[in-house]
């Protein structure tokens, strides 16, 4: 089947249309993709940090709070007030809750069978609080408190609980002390429920994404198609004028004389059957020029 002219501009620049429609579709779906997945990360772990930075705010909160309210309570051993004021800082995310002397032995955990009752936690933190008069707070993988030669940093992968320690002052000396310990098992729910969400709404977006450039590559498609059309019918009616323009007639030349007569070609034929075909021709041509005299002659005679 034979292609016209117009029809193979036209297949040639929708050829090239679909070739840079696809590397570009293809080249921002990429990009969007991994702009997206880096976003999805960096939310994370904001989101981390910031659930972080407001559970140490709390804590902090919680355990200067009940610091402050003890010194009273704390140098008259009143053990049922400072029990309900333990009680009344307790929540969910709350794992401990110590009030201790100065020398770092639990008076008071808040609960019924009073279990921590007299238990030592003279650590390294403790000594820092009693040296420096001031709210001691770390991170830990585990959810003791205890310092166990281990310190962890703020990252949310390796964290188990967050401490805090805050001195009891009376007088400017330090009486004794209260510790808290936070768990982390709910924020890391809350973490990983935001982080759906925000996965939620970045598959959504991704989604629009996709269908606006499906959308994009057809209205391109179809342009490129008309465009095509046009272009195809513009180029080949430039052709065939400048064809039409081309002289008709050419001088004869050695071919011309080689198409309308095989003998005189300057390519001799080189096959049997080619030299017998010349030479048919050459007596078929004697003969007419013979038979042509004859009847030249005749008429001249009977004229006389």
């Amino acid at each position: 089947m034979k292609i016209g002219l117009q029809a193979r501009f036209s297949l040639l620049i929708v050829a090239l249309i679909l070739v840079l429609v696809g590397v570009l579709s293809g080249g921002l779906l990429l990009q969007v993709r991994t702009l997206t997945e880096e976003i999805r990360s960096a939310s994370g772990e904001v989101v981390g940090e910031a659930m972080l930075d407001q559970i140490q705010e709390d804590g902090k909160a919680l355990a200067e709070t009940l610091a402050d309210n003890l010194p009273n309570h704390l140098y008259f051993f009143r053990m049922d007030t400072i029990k309900e004021l333990t009680r009344s800082v307790k929540n969910q995310n709350i794992i401990y809750v110590y009030v201790h002397d100065a020398n770092g032995v639990i008076l008071q955990d808040g609960t019924r069978t009073m279990e921590s009752l007299g238990l030592d936690i003279n650590d390294g933190y403790l000594r820092t609080m009693l040296e420096t008069k001031k709210v001691v707070a770390w991170f830990t993988s585990h959810e003791t408190g205890r310092d166990e030669g281990e310190r962890v940093g703020t990252a949310i992968a390796g964290v188990q609980a967050y401490h805090v320690s805050a001195p009891v002052i009376l007088g400017g000396d330090v009486i004794g002390g209260v510790r808290i310990g936070l768990g982390l098992k709910n924020i890391r729910a809350d973490i990983a429920a935001e982080q759906k969400r925000l996965t939620d709404i970045s598959e959504t977006r991704l989604d629009r994404l996709l269908v606006l450039a499906g959308t994009a590559t057809v209205v391109l498609l179809l342009l490129g198609i008309i465009l095509a059309v046009i272009l195809g019918r513009w180029l080949s009616r430039h052709v065939r004028s400048a064809r039409g323009a081309m002289p008709s007639t050419f001088p004869k030349t050695a071919t011309t004389r080689s198409a309308t007569s095989p003998c005189r070609s300057r390519k001799w034929p080189r096959t049997l059957t080619n030299v017998t075909g010349c030479r048919r021709n050459w007596r078929s041509t004697r003969r007419s020029v013979r038979w042509t005299t004859w009847l030249a002659a005749s008429r001249t005679t009977s004229t006389i």
